[in-house]
């Protein structure tokens, strides 16, 4: 089976979130490997520790979450993409429209989506199709 992505990283502190999100993620055979976080900290980690081997091709990042907030996450990851040797796009997952969160998600170069939770097949379908993001090297 062809996947558009090797890997995907989800990273909700809401287990049932990220529950739904791989699910249908794996029903529209997004990808064949899924890493999970439930803090930006734990993400980072798995980021890091990794060292540019075997990164995740997608990050899906709430941006509601205690301890590191989804931009506090991508400051820090704009801060290590050059120790990654990768540039990764986010897709920024809230479970309220937030018309200041929307603009200011999209300030980052990496986000390529703003998408309301819970995140449904058709908006991936749209987002995905038409689109040159599928990374599967």
């Amino acid at each position: 089976m062809k996947y558009r992505f090797n890997r995907i990283l989800i990273i909700d502190d809401s287990s049932t979130d990220r529950y739904i999100l791989k699910r249908t993620l794996s029903a529209g055979s997004f990808s064949e490997e899924y890493m999970e976080a439930s803090t930006g900290v734990e993400a980072l980690d798995k980021l890091t520790l990794r060292n540019g081997s075997i990164l995740p091709n997608l990050i899906f990042l709430d941006v509601n979450m205690p301890v590191l907030n989804g931009f506090e996450f991508l400051d820090a990851l704009h801060k290590i993409h050059v120790q990654l040797n990768k540039q990764i796009p986010v897709i920024i997952m809230c479970s309220i429209r937030d018309d200041h969160d929307k603009a200011r998600a999209a300030t980052y170069e990496n986000v390529i989506a703003y998408l309301i939770k819970p995140v449904l097949m058709e908006d991936l379908e749209k987002l995905f199709d038409g689109n040159h993001f599928s990374q599967t090297a």
